[in-house]
């Protein structure tokens, strides 16, 4: 028999036989328990429960995206040893598995800055910040990253100089002058990013605390100048409370000093 005599006969059988779609139940309940289990910061479990959904469906961005987000959580920036490095690479790998399909996911692009950032990759997480803005750019989140980052280039180059870092009146010592030409600009940018952090979303924690420890540090840059040194101690107080009151506002953010090296 030719295949032409065939061929209705076939066609008949898949109209009356509908494909079966793929069953993504078991994927769905793993990435409910693993979602519940994140937002709750049982990040491990999480992991667990996610991993599960993403053998299930590995299609799903949004499973992804949790299970870098739970990963990213895990890391320690502060523990040294190789099983914690795992999860920042981990992490990362799933983050950029999600770019890979979604170019402007912002989520994802934010893991990243946040990884490579607590993994001192300055420049990377600098990168991945100006991308979110460039993305949105009235994202308050990008521009409390990049403010950090300016933040924490002025004050690691001044505790370099622990003469100057340790002295009981900084602002009276030699050093000071030199300091100052060489940091206030820094410093000053970052006051004036992470203010438009706060203005963008005043309920940033973030941005407020590091406003305050800025206009702390900048005290100690007003060489000769209690005056001037006095402002900006009043301005580091006023923004302290300020971001206080923001924790208020939104407690479910993260406690600012988790991941501040004071």
């Amino acid at each position: 028999m030719s295949f032409r005599v065939l061929a209705p006969a076939f066609v008949l059988a898949l109209i009356a036989v509908p494909a079966q779609p793929a069953d993504n139940s078991r994927a769905q309940a793993e990435l409910n328990q693993g979602i519940a289990l994140y937002q709750k910061a049982h990040y491990k479990d999480a992991i667990r429960h996610l991993r599960k959904s993403l053998q299930q469906d590995p299609d799903s961005q949004q499973t992804r995206l949790y299970l870098a987000k739970a990963l990213s959580e895990q890391f320690d920036e502060w523990e040294q040893t190789a099983k914690n490095r795992v999860f920042a690479s981990e992490a990362r790998v799933q983050f950029e598995e999600v770019l890979k399909r979604q170019p402007a996911s912002l989520e994802a692009i934010k893991g990243l800055a946040s990884l490579a950032e607590r993994t001192q990759q300055p420049k990377e997480a600098r990168s991945y910040y100006q991308q979110a803005i460039a993305i949105n750019p009235k994202d308050a989140a990008g521009y409390t990253g990049l403010g950090k980052l300016d933040y924490w280039a002025v004050r690691d180059k001044l505790t370099e100089s622990s003469e100057f870092s340790q002295a009981p009146s900084p602002t009276d010592h030699p050093l000071c002058i030199s300091l100052r030409g060489t940091n206030l600009p820094q410093l000053d940018a970052s006051i004036v990013i992470l203010k438009k952090a706060f203005a963008l979303n005043d309920a940033d924690a973030t941005a407020a605390t590091f406003l305050a420890m800025a206009y702390s540090t900048r005290a100690n840059l007003e060489c000769g100048d209690p005056a001037a040194r006095d402002e900006d101690r009043k301005q580091g107080n006023a923004w302290m409370e300020k971001g206080m009151k923001a924790q208020q506002r939104d407690p479910g953010q993260p406690a600012v000093f988790r991941v501040v090296k004071l």
